[in-house]
């Protein structure tokens, strides 16, 4: 699914705009919020929105900056969303961390 996404991304030229992968980055590490929301966690909606907002300013930065701090920001996110489930966290399917390892690591890559 990651590489269909990126691929169709680039076949349309979007990856050629320096603001796409800042912009996954944010949107990639907000679904944790979705997951809060959706299982009525108040507790874990305000954990991770500390956590998107760590990785919000790293793609703003890296926009900014250097877009390597973004290739950061993803693998950091895969390895994250990983760690996470093995740490019980919260309201994601079982699924979710290694789906979005290879989603975060093809995006940066």
């Amino acid at each position: 699914m990651s590489a269909l996404t990126l691929t169709i991304a680039n076949e349309v030229r979007m990856t050629r705009a320096r603001s796409f992968f800042p912009a996954a980055l944010i949107v990639i590490s907000s679904f944790y919020l979705i997951f809060a929301i959706a299982a009525g966690n108040l507790s874990e909606f305000l954990i991770n929105l500390l956590i998107v907002t760590l990785f919000t300013g790293l793609a703003l930065r890296g926009y900014l900056q250097s877009l390597w701090l973004v290739v950061l920001g993803l693998v950091v996110h895969g390895l994250f969303d990983f760690a996470y489930h093995f740490h019980g966290g919260g309201p994601p399917p079982v699924w979710w961390g290694a789906f979005c390892l290879t989603f975060d690591v093809v995006f940066a890559v």
